[in-house]
């Protein structure tokens, strides 16, 4: 198989230097050599020392009805990309690998993808990776955030809890998958927190509208958080994404959100 290298800067810089080449009837002549400068960059995929090598695992899904043999598990690796399905257990095997790092993508249609990385397989290693696949929040919206209550305001709320007044008028049966970011900065986003939290539907006496809260927040009194809220799936607990340095989520839909929130936490 034949793999492009990124040589595009080098081609790049090659037919800036001889444009001028090109202006006085050597056009020809360059373009045989970008062609064959392109040529050059093509190589095969190398062939591994060991091919024993065998990643194996198991796949766990929180809608027990789903059939998991539709789950995919995709290994991209150094001498090209391998593929297999689960059996009806969930139970997946990779083998005849050769040396190298791994990575891993479990999907399947209407879940989260899950992706997991840095797998290092040598000579005849026998590697276990497990993942957990959650329903993605399709067609479901976000409500309109309206105010941040805390314990400033409401006496029943703690020091370290916060609920949001919503547009969610009672009885409103919309699936609930709200997960709440929080930061330090204006400009937190579910690539950039300091914590998150799932956000908790709540009903209280004396209001319409339901509420979202939030509590063990992990700030000192004083400070001004900011907040924003993605839908996901409730049950999506994430997983560590070591390419981002940081927690996934992998059913959460970036481009349903709210608009960022501030307060001022309270004293204890």
């Amino acid at each position: 198989m034949k793999v492009i290298k990124s040589y595009f800067p080098i081609l790049e810089r090659f037919l800036n230097s001889t444009r001028l080449f090109w202006r006085n009837k050597g056009g020809p002549l360059l373009l045989l050599a970008g062609i064959a400068l392109l040529a050059s960059c093509t190589e095969d995929y190398p062939d591994p020392l060991f091919t024993e090598g065998m990643i194996h695992g198991k796949i766990f899904m929180n809608d027990y009805e789903a059939s998991l043999e539709n789950v995919k598990v995709l290994a991209l690796g150094p001498y090209g990309n391998q593929s297999t399905t689960c059996n009806q257990d969930g139970d997946y095997v990779l083998s005849g690998l050769g040396n190298g790092t791994y990575e891993l993508e479990f999907s399947m249609n209407g879940y989260g993808t899950v992706l997991s990385y840095g797998i290092q397989v040598f000579g005849n290693d026998t590697l276990r990776r497990d993942a957990t696949l959650y329903e993605t929040m399709g067609g479901v919206k976000l409500p309109e955030f309206n105010r941040i209550y805390t314990s400033d305001s409401h006496s029943w709320l703690q020091y370290d809890e916060i609920a949001i007044s919503t547009s969610w008028s009672y009885g409103n049966d919309s699936k609930w998958g709200i997960r709440l970011f929080f930061a330090k900065h204006p400009e937190v986003s579910y690539q950039d927190f300091y914590c998150t939290r799932n956000g908790r539907k709540l009903r209280r006496d004396g209001y319409v509208y339901y509420m979202v809260m939030a509590d063990n927040l992990p700030f000192d009194s004083g400070e001004e958080v900011y907040l924003i809220a993605y839908i996901c799936n409730p049950e999506d607990e994430g997983y560590w994404d070591a390419y981002q340095g940081l927690i996934t989520f992998s059913t959460l839909n970036p481009e349903e959100h709210s608009q960022v929130m501030q307060f001022t936490m309270p004293a204890p």
